[in-house]
């Protein structure tokens, strides 16, 4: 089934509840989004040499070593 299809069928079954229960699923919903970015930042915390890579560059950035691009006019 495609993403358009299960959208399709949630959007029938949402007119279908209540404001309650409506509230639940943006609650549900909210709760799935904060998953989703966690899982992502566990996933990158797991990366020990992304981690090092970050923590030399943050080390690069406060001894001025660093400095930022000019853009092209």
């Amino acid at each position: 089934m495609t993403k358009s299809q299960y959208l399709n069928i949630l959007e029938k079954e949402v007119q279908k509840l209540s404001t309650k229960d409506i509230e639940s699923l943006l609650d549900f919903v909210g709760y799935l989004k904060q998953k989703e970015e966690d899982d992502a930042t566990k996933e990158i915390l797991s990366d020990k040499n992304l981690l090092k890579s970050i923590r030399r560059g943050l080390a690069d950035l406060k001894a001025g070593r660093i400095h930022p691009l000019k853009a092209n006019k």
